[in-house]
C-alpha cells in the first residue's frame, strides 16, 4: 500500500507527485481508448470536460451531452487504482472516486474562478485528487475538503436538520475553496 510519505511532499510539484504515485500502475488500459495516464487524472479530465459540456448545454440547449465512450473503462481504472492506493474494498473505493469526481464537477459549476482560471483549476484539481486518493490529507484546501466530507455525509435526506446541516456544510465548502483560491492568487 502506498502511504503519504511515499510521494513527494512539496505541494508546488503536484504533477510530479501524481506521476510518482502512478509509477506502479498497470501498463495496459482496460479499454483501448482509455488514456495511459494516472486513472484518477484521466477520469477527472473527462468529468471536467463533461461538466463544461453540461454547462454549455444548460445555457444554449440542444442535445444533452453524452458521457465519453471510454467512461466505463475510465471509471473502472480509477476505482482499481483507488483500491491499490488505499487498500479499500471495491465498494468503498467506488464511493471515494465518486465523491472526488463529484467535488470536481460541483466546483466547476459553483466556483467561477475554477471555470475561468486554468492555473487555479489545475491546482485545485490536484488538491482534490490528493485528498480523494488519500495520498495527502493535509493540504492547503483542508477546510474545504473536510466541509465536502460533511456535505456528502448528509446525503439526500429530506429531514429539516439534515437539509440545514448540508446547506451549512456546502457554504463552508464554498467559503473554504474561495479562501484557498484567494490565498493562491496572493502567493
Amino acid at each position: 500500500m502506498l502511504r503519504h510519505w511515499d510521494c513527494p511532499t512539496v505541494l508546488d510539484d503536484e504533477e510530479a507527485a501524481m506521476a510518482v504515485s502512478g509509477a506502479n500502475q498497470r501498463e495496459e488500459s482496460i479499454e483501448p481508448d482509455v488514456p495511459r495516464q494516472e486513472p484518477h487524472r484521466a477520469l477527472a479530465e473527462a468529468v471536467l470536460s463533461n461538466a463544461a459540456e453540461q454547462a454549455e448545454w444548460l445555457a444554449d440547449g440542444g442535445p444533452e451531452p453524452a458521457l465519453p465512450a471510454a467512461w466505463s473503462g475510465l471509471w473502472q481504472a480509477a476505482v482499481q487504482r483507488q483500491m491499490d492506493l488505499s487498500g479499500q474494498a471495491e465498494t468503498v473505493a467506488s464511493q471515494a472516486v465518486s465523491s472526488t469526481m463529484s467535488q470536481l464537477a460541483t466546483l466547476y459549476h459553483e466556483a467561477a474562478w475554477f471555470r475561468t482560471d486554468d492555473d487555479l483549476r489545475r491546482r485545485a484539481t490536484n488538491e482534490v485528487l490528493f485528498y480523494g486518493t488519500e495520498l495527502r490529507t493535509k493540504l492547503r484546501s483542508q477546510s474545504a475538503q473536510e466541509a465536502w466530507q460533511r456535505r456528502s455525509a448528509y446525503g439526500l435526506s429530506a429531514s429539516s436538520s439534515a437539509v440545514r446541516a448540508r446547506v451549512t456544510a456546502n457554504d463552508d465548502w464554498l467559503t473554504g475553496w474561495q479562501a484557498w483560491a484567494a490565498a493562491q492568487q496572493t502567493s
